[in-house]
């Protein structure tokens, strides 16, 4: 059946076009799909488990999506499929400042996520929350300069905000030397409830 045309299905609803695109045999896709849908099932079983902490739930959760949800055979960068991706045509700009992005797990993998041009262009940082050795990497991040750390969040809707927002001419007017010395930005990249 492999000999049919290349537009014709094979395993998982692929065409043999598109798994030649991504330099994979059916077999190997076949097997990398099977090995991240019994990893979603391991880790699905383990966040039932009443046992199993909030922080290791959110930990197991953050790695599935990591390494299993969506990248399974997408481009590691931008998160689309190969004959689709965008690395190449990105511009590289250097930057003063120190740009962290705080990425929701859900939001790891999604080829539309916009968080993904500024590390990819930008150099930014993904750190994944609720992963732990990159909750770990954030908050040394954050502690190697505690007061040059802006983050980025979107104003409360009721104005009850605990600090007015700040635009960045305000930013460099009202903390000239930590601006000169370099920020550490942190951008919140979420499907936050």
């Amino acid at each position: 059946w492999l000999t049919a045309s290349p537009q014709s299905r094979v395993g998982m609803g692929k065409t043999m076009h598109q798994l030649a695109a991504m330099n994979l045999t059916e077999e190997e896709y076949v097997r990398l799909k099977s090995n991240a849908s019994e990893e979603r099932r391991r880790v699905g079983m383990l966040v039932r488990d009443p046992n199993t902490s909030s922080e290791e739930k959110h930990h197991l959760q953050a790695t599935m999506h990591m390494e299993a949800a969506r990248g399974v055979v997408l481009c590691q960068t931008c998160f689309l499929l190969p004959g689709y991706c965008c690395c190449k045509r990105w511009k590289h700009v250097k930057l003063h400042h120190n740009v962290i992005l705080y990425m929701h797990h859900n939001e790891w993998g999604r080829g539309i996520n916009s968080g993904i041009v500024l590390a990819t262009s930008a150099g930014a940082k993904i750190y994944v929350s609720g992963h732990r050795d990159h909750e770990a990497q954030l908050k040394v991040e954050i502690e190697n300069a505690p007061d040059r750390v802006a983050i980025l969040w979107p104003p409360n809707p009721h104005g009850e905000d605990l600090l007015p927002p700040m635009t960045a001419g305000e930013l460099c007017v009202s903390y000239p030397d930590a601006v000169k010395d370099g920020l550490t930005i942190i951008g919140i990249d979420a499907t936050w409830s």
